[in-house]
């Protein structure tokens, strides 16, 4: 069977949400858990590369010709630039030249830019004037206190959690309304942690709530999944142990567990939800679901470029899966194969896919599935699979959230965008 052909592919890169560039593998911070560290083994070997300002400039060209062709779907439609690492601050010089060159090249072209970067915030107080300068949408990794933090420390192994709040703060105090509109938290989940310790931190020192990101469990070194799975903590799980839950339920809002998992829930399922004026004029014609599992499109949410010039899906899986690369300046994306390559995924997948009852609704990413793409597909392989009863106990958990906090219903089916 036939899912996706080249020219889905390519209309989905033209009309993404958002490119990031790693900018440089470099990066100040040995966070025990990261990516790119021991406990995986899907990532590569890091170089202390820098990416390529021509690479930038080859592919901004390469997606502008496709932004001015008609495969376009849209006119003047917001897209984020981001930056990442590494720690992208480490490659300041990078940052600043493909924002110039944007400005210089790429305005009038259908497309309005907004800039964003994850960052460590070790160096903010070097470079925050030319951030609140460009409006950038930081977000601030950090896990909570400095015992919750104490996994992110510095290449020398000294703790990096003092330096980061002093940043943060001086950040706060010279620019409160950007700080206020552009700033966030993302904290990685772990066993030093919890959802209670960390929605208590950022409510009182900074007045926000914090995103809060489960280890990755794609790619995991064999050799160190005991110790990976002794960090490991689920979000969900880590909500519902805390003494006053309910409360912590309502205090992180749509930040909490219990709101994600109802919104992807209802807005999945929900008759009442519309993808576009389209459909609620003309009715929902032919939305029907037909591609096993919940893993995006290529390209249709984010295009990815490595420090080596190497073109992902996105930043979370493992450089097995690229889908084309920058070479001698020149784009190359073979958009057929891609095609051919993951519809052979997606058949695997059919008959497993087929017996699940969250298949209409499905989130799951297939490269997140243990055994893809070499081991056999097995229930209990995927995350996301679900059987007859605990279907009726997933939505039934998403009823009692709704009940418990009705006005998030009225948000989820007014204010989410369809993704």
């Amino acid at each position: 069977m036939r899912y996706l052909n080249a020219n889905d592919i390519k209309r989905a890169i033209c009309n993404t949400q958002q490119i990031t560039f790693e900018v440089t593998e470099r990066c100040n911070f040995k966070c025990f858990y990261c990516g790119y560290g021991d406990l995986y083994s899907n990532r590569g070997i890091r170089k202390s590369l820098d990416l390529d300002f021509e690479k930038i400039v080859s592919f901004l060209s390469y997606i502008k010709s496709l932004w001015l062709s008609n495969l376009n779907d849209s006119c003047n439609r917001t897209i984020s630039v981001g930056f990442y690492g590494g720690e992208p601050l480490l490659n300041i010089d990078l940052i600043k030249k493909t924002i110039d060159y944007i400005d210089k090249n790429l305005l009038g072209c259908g497309r309005i830019f907004n800039y964003t970067m994850t960052t460590n915030a070790s160096l903010l107080d070097k470079y925050m004037d030319f951030l609140v300068k460009n409006d950038f949408d930081l977000l601030i990794s950090l896990d909570g206190n400095k015992l919750n933090s104490s996994y992110r420390i510095f290449s020398n192994g000294n703790s990096s959690f003092d330096v980061v709040i002093n940043n943060v703060n001086k950040l706060k105090q010279k620019y409160p309304a950007y700080f206020d509109k552009n700033v966030n938290f993302n904290s990685v989940l772990h066993n030093r942690n919890s959802v209670e310790s960390l929605q208590s931190f950022f409510i009182k020192y900074f007045n926000k709530s914090v995103s809060i990101s489960e280890l990755n469990t794609s790619g995991v070194n064999e050799d160190k999944r005991d110790l990976f799975n002794s960090i490991f903590k689920s979000s969900e799980q880590s909500l519902f142990n805390a003494n006053k839950w309910n409360l912590i339920e309502k205090k992180l809002g749509e930040e909490s567990p219990s709101y994600k998992h109802a919104a992807q829930f209802f807005i999945r399922h929900s008759k009442y939800v519309y993808k576009d004026y389209n459909e609620l004029l003309y009715g929902k014609l032919l939305r029907k679901k037909n591609i096993p599992t919940g893993t995006c499109v290529p390209f249709s949410k984010k295009v990815f470029i490595t420090a080596e010039g190497v073109i992902m899906p996105c930043e979370r899986i493992g450089l097995q899966y690229s889908l084309g690369k920058i070479i001698d300046n020149r784009v190359v994306i073979k958009y057929s194969s891609i095609a051919t390559k993951y519809n052979k995924y997606y058949a695997a997948f059919e008959k497993l896919c087929g017996n699940c009852f969250e298949r209409d609704g499905c989130t799951q990413c297939m490269f997140f599935v243990i055994g893809f793409p070499k081991g056999k597909l097995l229930h209990k392989n995927c995350p996301g699979y679900l059987s007859a009863r605990k279907y009726r106990i997933y939505e039934n958990r998403q009823l009692s959230f709704i009940c418990r906090s009705p006005r998030y219903y009225f948000e989820i089916m007014t204010k989410l965008k369809i993704r």
